[in-house]
């Protein structure tokens, strides 16, 4: 296993004013297969989106829902702003990546995830705790290049709309 986190993921939150002693209990490596990625949680995430003061959209838009129960696959649009950037992103759940009984809120939970990395400009370098099923592994005993199976965010051609309310 990795020791210690790579100093560009430790720099995005040393300049938000979190100690190490935060950094370390917020995100850490994971490995899976022959690859190890480092993987924050949901909660220091919410915690750098409000001292980033990120704006999320009061209610993601829905996208998809097909199924019931513990069968419900769902897919929304979540949208964000942090200064002058706004964007938005993909979040999901289904049967395969997700075992809890609230897929809604999981699918609300990664897209937001994926959006304050987004911002932080650690795309492809940080991944959340709630994409641990979406994380690729691989059988080889050295790490590639992680690629993930959702949609990436994508900057809005113009100023957001009337509807997101800025």
């Amino acid at each position: 296993m990795k020791k210690g986190l790579p100093e560009n993921i430790k720099k995005a939150f040393r300049d938000l004013d979190f100690t190490d002693n935060q950094i370390i209990a917020g995100v850490w490596w994971l490995k899976r297969g022959g690859m190890e990625v480092c993987i924050a949680s949901h909660q220091f995430l919410e915690q750098v989106a409000n001292k980033m003061q990120v704006e999320f959209l009061p209610k993601p838009e829905k996208l998809y829902a097909n199924g019931e129960g513990k069968s419900l696959s769902v897919a929304m649009l979540v949208y964000g702003k942090y200064k002058d950037k706004a964007i938005w992103t993909t979040g999901e759940s289904n049967p395969s990546n997700t075992k809890n009984d609230y897929p809604w809120a999981m699918a609300e939970k990664r897209g937001k995830d994926r959006i304050v990395i987004k911002f932080l400009n650690l795309e492809d370098l940080l991944y959340s705790d709630t994409e641990e099923y979406n994380i690729k592994t691989s059988t080889k005993d050295s790490p590639e290049p992680v690629k993930s199976d959702f949609k990436k965010t994508k900057k809005l051609e113009e100023k957001p709309t009337d509807k997101l309310g800025w």
